[in-house]
């Protein structure tokens, strides 16, 4: 029973240790379209998009992008990928803002 309980605990700890990060990451660009906005990223070829999060308020659109995997992975090629975000109301004169760097995103 005892080696059943470390051999379980040696296995979680090894998932957890091996498990994919989740870290922000800065936004590209973005551009607005009917729907709301499109979001562009660049990211390793080692990542894949996890989620964009979106917070509105009647001055503001703070996007957080999320990627998922172990980060870069040396001379791996970039890719750049191009999201649709869907908003709550149309964007009309707020700012977007970026919640990884905290920038004004330039529309």
């Amino acid at each position: 029973m005892t080696l059943v309980l470390i051999a379980g605990a040696v296995v979680a700890v090894a998932w957890v240790l091996s498990a994919p990060s989740t870290t922000r990451t800065p936004i590209g660009g973005a551009v607005p379209d009917e729907h709301g906005l499109r979001v562009s990223l660049t990211f390793s070829s080692c990542e894949a998009l996890d989620r964009i999060d979106v917070a509105e308020d009647s001055r503001q659109v703070r996007l957080t992008a999320y990627l998922r995997g172990r980060g870069s992975c040396g001379q791996d090629p970039l890719t750049t990928q191009t999201v649709p975000v869907p908003l709550k109301t149309p964007l009309r004169d707020r700012e977007v803002v970026d919640g990884a760097t905290g920038r004004r995103l330039t529309l």
